[in-house]
């Protein structure tokens, strides 16, 4: 399914409005059973969670190929609650449905649902705990207490969610831990000369009402909530494929001599998955290329940029211009992960400069000036930059400040800076009289403000609510689902 204009504004749209960190919070539960023709109850969301076994899929062939068309939808369900354990059987029968055209149509066009949806009847799982917590009906707390032992990917957490909800406890969704997030920063290559970081707050399912509020008719013509069944079937096929997926921070290293032959850009995004599923995902949605790299299987999707998945928390992507320098750092990122360190060392300059920065705030930026970055007017003052945002009353608040050793060009890069800033007011200011949804943007555009102060720069912003910019994360991985079939 690819995901019409509409619906990826929506996306981005929902993501600015803060909240989620797992796939499957952008996965409105109303529409997603809608979807599986299933009531929202708490009797429906108990058979969810007692899925048919595969010795019950002989009869329900029958039922699946027989004359009663509800019958038929309702066995369709059941088969596809069980997932890929039903394949055996339904190839088979199949096999012996030669001769019978229509039979022989239906079962195959089921194999193919099985087939595209692997994790399908897990995410219906996760999808029923959460529904069972969000009803706050007490007779589900039997079902849902066994989950807290459950070893499947999210099930026990997600029933604790579920749990405090129903009992009106307070919940929240555990994180990555600020010492973890640096050891991703001293995996990366020693000669990068901008270090970033961002993390995911801690996440929760989406309000879509609160999102949606004062959206309006903006989407050719229809309303936001009209286009969300069409957003949640874009999100499920992708959830079905890969399972819930959840991002908790992402480490960016951008090389020194950027624009050079073995420049590159590394990113290292932390968080839970299923390496196995999500595996597939070059693999049969990008049809990607895949070559060994000291014993570890590298995908390409596309000429510029190689990945590699070294456990079910970490994923390691590296671009660049060209092959050779793609390669150097795919080398180095594989042996960094294998020594849990790498060449950017906290002795170092870049390392030092990192050290001076807030690292336990939720996004924040090191940058030592190369030759390469010097080609640039606005940055070619300055020694370093720094630069840090963080939650405060409300907002999501930055600050930048660079450095360098002559006043009267700071003083030259703040005024041209600050003619781009009255550019962008312009420009967003339109686009948010066309466009409600970029208003926030506008307004950090209208909160920026740069001074200089002798041989040093500092620049300030503020957007209210949840920073898009702290969401860039999940948005960047969401991104690729529009080329799911």
């Amino acid at each position: 399914m690819h995901a019409g204009p509409s619906s990826m504004m929506l996306l981005m749209m929902l993501m600015g409005g803060g909240g989620g960190n797992d796939l499957l919070d952008f996965v409105q539960t109303r529409a997603y059973w809608g979807l599986q023709n299933v009531d929202v109850s708490v009797a429906a969301m108990k058979a969810q969670l007692a899925a048919p076994k595969a010795d019950d899929v002989p009869a329900l062939i029958k039922d699946l190929t027989g004359d009663d068309a509800a019958g038929s939808s309702a066995a369709a369900a059941r088969i596809r609650a069980i997932g890929l354990p039903a394949l055996p059987q339904l190839e088979k029968a199949a096999a012996d449905a030669q001769g019978k055209p229509e039979q022989a149509g239906v079962i195959q066009k089921l194999i193919g649902q099985l087939y595209a949806d692997p994790k399908g009847p897990a995410v219906r799982r996760l999808m029923a705990i959460r529904t069972l917590g969000e009803l706050k009906k007490r007779d589900a707390l039997p079902v849902l207490q066994p989950l807290l032992k459950s070893k499947a990917l999210f099930e026990a957490e997600y029933a604790r969610a579920a749990i405090a909800a129903i009992e009106g406890k307070p919940f929240t969704r555990p994180g990555l831990p600020a010492k973890q997030r640096l050891k991703d920063v001293w995996m990366l290559p020693a000669n990068c000369g901008v270090v970033a970081q961002m993390t995911m707050p801690p996440g929760k399912p989406v309000d879509f009402a609160e999102a949606l509020k004062g959206a309006g008719a903006m989407f050719g013509g229809q309303a936001p909530p009209n286009i969300l069944p069409q957003l949640t079937a874009m999100l499920a096929a992708a959830a079905g494929r890969v399972g819930n997926v959840r991002l908790d921070a992402v480490t960016i290293g951008v090389a020194d001599n950027v624009g050079k032959r073995r420049s590159f850009v590394v990113l290292v995004a932390r968080g839970r998955y299923d390496g196995k599923a999500l595996r597939e995902l070059p693999l049969q949605v990008w049809r990607s290329k895949t070559e060994t790299v000291d014993g570890v299987e590298v995908f390409k999707p596309m000429g510029d940029i190689a990945l590699f998945l070294p456990s079910d928390d970490r994923l390691v992507l590296v671009g660049g211009p060209t092959p050779d320098g793609i390669g150097l750092a795919v080398a180095q990122m594989i042996a960094a992960v294998k020594a849990s360190k790498g060449g950017l060392a906290p002795a170092r300059a870049m390392g030092k400069l990192v050290k001076t920065v807030d690292t336990t705030a939720p996004v924040w930026a090191a940058a030592r000036i190369s030759e390469a970055y010097r080609e640039a007017s606005l940055l070619a003052p300055f020694d370093t930059i720094t630069m840090v945002g963080k939650t405060a009353r409300g907002a999501d608040n930055f600050k930048l400040v660079a450095v360098g050793k002559d006043a009267e060009k700071v003083a030259a890069a703040v005024k041209e800076l600050e003619g781009h800033i009255v550019k962008g007011r312009a420009e967003t200011a339109r686009e948010a009289q066309r466009m409600p949804m970029v208003k926030p943007y506008a307004d950090f555009i209208g909160s920026i403000k740069a001074k200089a102060d002798g041989a040093q720069a500092t620049v300030t912003a503020s957007m209210k609510g949840n920073s898009g910019f702290l969401m860039m994360p999940m948005m960047m991985f969401t991104g690729t689902l529009k080329a799911y079939p």
